[in-house]
């Protein structure tokens, strides 16, 4: 029976920096980075939420950035 490709979705949240990541994980091929967003982490200070409605916006861009509108809804988090 044979594998589907899978996608993986990783998020950082640095010092200065938010960044998220999606991947495309096959059997047979190695890792292969599908989109990436980086942007200021407005919001957050050391990682750390200090502000929720600037670290939502935050989010919310780089989320739009790597799926665009359509496939945002169907994402599970």
């Amino acid at each position: 029976m044979a594998r589907k490709d899978h996608q993986l979705f990783v998020a950082y949240v640095g010092t200065t920096k938010f960044a998220l990541l999606k991947a495309k994980v096959g059997i047979a091929e190695p890792l292969e980075v599908a989109a990436l967003s980086a942007r200021l982490a407005h919001g957050f200070e050391r990682g750390i939420v200090k502000d929720i409605a600037q670290a939502s916006e935050t989010l919310s861009l780089a989320v739009r950035d790597v799926l665009g509108t359509r496939e945002r809804a169907i994402v599970p988090c």
